[in-house]
């Protein structure tokens, strides 16, 4: 991600959360991955290539975790994926947080 350091924690959270579905609906795994935890691009095929596409509804305002110490921001979304022409509509929280000991950069730990 380019120019973190010019954006809030939590425009940092929702342009993860952003990215990370715009990957699922170019059927990019890669990034995908890479944006959650780093998993590989065929785990990431294998666990959200069922679908022929996805369309973010909404991303909403990051909040902290509970326990503050995870340093998750839970940003809710609502996205809609195409399943051979039927709709999905799903709603969630994804966790948001830095890569320890690379400030730099963000990753998903869970919620999706």
């Amino acid at each position: 991600m380019i120019g973190t350091w010019e954006m809030t924690d939590h425009q940092v959270a929702v342009a993860v959360v952003r990215q990370f579905f715009e990957a699922l609906g170019a059927k990019d795994y890669a990034k995908a991955g890479r944006l959650m935890e780093g998993l590989p691009p065929e785990k990431m095929k294998e666990l959200c290539g069922n679908s022929d596409g996805v369309r973010i509804i909404s991303v909403g305002e990051p909040a902290p975790h509970p326990n503050a110490a995870t340093q998750f921001l839970g940003v809710p979304y609502e996205v809609e994926f195409d399943r051979g022409g039927a709709k999905e509509i799903k709603k969630g929280t994804a966790w948001v947080r830095p890569v320890y000991n690379q400030a730099d950069r963000w990753t998903i730990g869970g919620g999706i």
